[in-house]
């Protein structure tokens, strides 16, 4: 109901976050320039940190794969010690 309002308004919709971005890059254009190698090391850095999260969580996966077998195991053999005779 109160779209009507908002298209008059000069700081909504994306022209006016538009706008807002310009505004800020024209006032810090020369922090970001002088900034940007910096910004590439924490990029690489965060490369490297998420590379390294992925190959650590493929290995946990797969040792949690394998204690869940273990554990199947571990439940078949209790379940044989209860029942010596086998049945179900």
């Amino acid at each position: 109901m109160a779209n009507w309002f908002r298209r008059g308004t000069p700081g909504s919709g994306r022209i006016g976050l538009l706008r807002a971005a310009v505004g800020r890059l024209r006032h810090r254009g020369a922090e970001r320039i002088a900034g940007a190698p910096a910004t590439e090391k924490v990029v690489e850095g965060l490369h490297r940190a998420a590379t390294g999260l992925a190959e650590v969580t493929s290995e946990v996966s797969a040792y949690a794969g394998l204690l869940e077998e273990k554990t199947g195991e571990l439940h078949a053999r209790a379940r044989a010690r209860r029942d010596p005779t086998g049945s179900g």
